[in-house]
């Protein structure tokens, strides 16, 4: 894998990822004028984007008539340097027909097993995570990936 960026103004840079462009930039309070993302608030889109990406693989695969799943993170922040998320909520909203146990086992071996990113940030971070079908909480759990 290769990355690289160019600093544009300010505090903002453009990132290209094998033509893949985007602007990151800081929020004003810190020099920046608020054009893309912050690194930390792609962090967030990259641990929610690895398990969403490994869950509906897996739900797929399970034939599960999952018609809506959005996923969303909330991430509490260290306040000396560096700083860095100490824990994060990640919530699995599912709507469709669906078995329970596989729903919940789609999940499980995302957040234990395949997410390679959510396994990074579980050295620092302490993710747990919960899972919603058609508005009824039906999984909690915490993120400890198999050794």
């Amino acid at each position: 894998m290769h990355a690289k960026l160019k600093w544009i103004k300010n505090m903002q840079f453009e990132c290209d990822n094998n033509g893949q462009k985007i602007t990151i930039d800081a929020y004003k309070e810190h020099g920046g004028d608020e054009q893309g993302p912050t690194p930390k608030d792609l962090l967030l889109d990259a641990m929610i984007g690895c398990t969403a990406m490994d869950t509906r693989s897996l739900l797929t695969k399970m034939r599960q008539d999952i018609t809506i799943m959005e996923v969303e993170i909330d991430a509490v922040k260290t306040n000396e340097h560096p700083i860095h998320f100490k824990s994060a909520v990640i919530k699995f909203l599912l709507q469709g027909e669906g078995q329970n146990d596989k729903i919940i086992k789609a999940v499980d071996k995302s957040l234990t097993k395949y997410c390679g990113v959510n396994f990074m940030m579980s050295k620092t971070c302490d993710i747990t995570y919960e899972v919603y079908l058609n508005d009824e909480k039906v999984h909690s759990a915490k993120a400890v990936f198999e050794s």
